[in-house]
């Protein structure tokens, strides 16, 4: 499949009404509940529920501030690194704090819970729920922490060679050679994506495989088996540009000469069309 007739990418697209009014409304009820029960644990006085009350807290500023970004759209110039001749996007760090902090105190806060209601001398019975329920925690828990370990779990990025583009999310990574692709979108739901995608997903190249607990590829985008997914939050620049410079190495394979060199960052800059440095 040669990508040559591929459609250039639209406009980027705004938060839609609904989404904005779901995401400001998850918002709202997250950050007063976990702020109110993380106090109410914190002023109880026992140890373990202070811990977790304190956990709770942060919870809910991390958890609030990733669904704050799903309002927002990144804007201005991507980070951009040469690394071994690609060009490399890495994904946004303030995207992999909140989420990931999110997860892990989440889990945490919730293992310290079950602890505490077991120390305090509940029934037989819901001593032995609190165990079970610790115990699943653990079972979620430990896989995402072995992949960590071992290096299995790694920051995503978005990485552009001049035979394919490859997007390494947390726990796997998938390829596309820049002939097979298709199509180069930003639909806005179910929420706001950037799209490389194939016509089949055979097309689509499979490296490390999930470990862990979910993936951060957007498996809700249409056709999610033969695309790589980007939702806008991990993303470090404007959308758009990023669209605009992906379908251009699409269409254009003698310009594809560009990546892995400064000219790739001029670019995905948008500010010119790079003229040297292509080799």
């Amino acid at each position: 499949m040669v990508s040559r007739g591929l459609t250039p990418p639209g406009p980027t697209p705004g938060v839609p009404l609904r989404q904005r009014l779901g995401l400001v409304t998850t918002a709202l009820v997250v950050a007063p509940v976990t702020a109110a029960a993380g106090v109410l644990m914190v002023l109880r006085g026992d140890l373990l529920l202070m811990v977790a009350g304190v956990l709770v807290l942060a919870t809910g500023v991390l958890a609030t501030a990733y669904l704050t970004q799903f309002l927002r759209t990144p804007t201005g110039t991507p980070r951009v690194r040469e690394r071994d001749g690609a060009t490399v996007l890495p994904e946004s760090g303030l995207a992999r704090v909140t989420a990931w902090g999110a997860l892990a105190g989440s889990l945490v806060s919730l293992l310290v819970l079950v602890l505490a209601a077991v120390g305090a001398g509940a029934d037989g019975a819901a001593s032995e729920v609190g165990v079970w329920i610790a115990a699943g925690v653990l079972l979620l828990a430990v896989p995402t922490v072995a992949g960590v370990v071992h290096r299995r779990v790694r920051p995503g990025e978005l990485v552009l060679t001049r035979e394919a583009i490859t997007l390494v999310s947390w726990n796997a990574d998938r390829s596309l050679a820049w002939d097979d692709v298709v199509e180069v979108s930003m639909p806005s739901v179910p929420r706001r994506t950037l799209v490389v995608a194939a016509a089949r997903a055979e097309d689509v190249g499979l490296g490390r495989r999930p470990v862990g607990v979910g993936e951060q590829q957007a498996r809700s985008v249409a056709g999610a088996d033969r695309a790589l997914a980007i939702s806008f939050p991990h993303l470090t620049g404007d959308p758009g540009t990023i669209a605009r410079a992906v379908a251009h190495w699409c269409t254009t394979p003698p310009a594809r000469g560009e990546l892995g060199t400064p000219a790739a960052r001029v670019r995905l800059s948008g500010r010119t069309e790079p003229t040297a440095a292509v080799r």
